[in-house]
């Protein structure tokens, strides 16, 4: 069984969600979505282990197909749909620091996924391959994802690779 906490579970939801919308929104300085700013997912990229697994929204065509090495599986567009609508409403319900959530467990493990959050080495959670029709390019962006479903996420996550010192300064008031 997967333990995790609402941040964790969090990144499989806003990696669903994506593909559900098949368009990434730029947002501003305030987190508020730019109306007119709208890039089409073509790709989403994810690793697990060993494995790539390459996520590419069909909308016209109601699939998701999910590329892990030689494999690829198809999951209907309004399936994930009702699968990411189920794990937002758990995640919303949820009071525990970490739980399981079985049936989203279920539903990964179809495209042999077993993994609910990246490496936390990795610098970026997810990679999007977007379209920007401006410059007619097909940039591939790395994103860290934070959640506010849960508590406050941190800026800077403390571990072993976490090396860096500080001083306070003080500064006597002149008068």
């Amino acid at each position: 069984m997967i333990t995790a906490n609402k941040g964790e579970w969090s990144e499989l939801y806003a990696l669903f969600k994506l593909l559900c919308d098949g368009e990434l929104s730029a947002g501003d300085e305030n987190l508020n979505k730019i109306n007119n700013l709208i890039y089409p997912v073509i790709r989403i990229l994810r690793q697990e282990h060993h494995h790539l697994f390459t996520y590419a929204p069909h909308k016209s065509e109601g699939i998701v197909e999910i590329l892990r090495g030689e494999d690829v599986f198809q999951i209907p567009l309004q399936e994930l749909r009702d699968i990411t609508q189920f794990l937002l409403a758990e995640l919303q319900k949820k009071q525990t620091a970490s739980f399981t959530i079985p049936d989203v467990e279920n539903f990964i493990s179809r495209y042999q996924s077993n993994k609910i959050k990246a490496k936390s080495s990795a610098k970026s959670d997810i990679r999007i391959v977007i379209y920007d029709a401006k410059i007619g390019t097909m940039p591939e962006l790395g994103f860290s994802i934070k959640s506010k479903l849960g508590k406050p996420s941190t800026l800077l996550n403390a571990g072993k690779t976490t090396n860096f010192i500080f001083e306070r300064l003080c500064c006597t008031k002149i008068s």
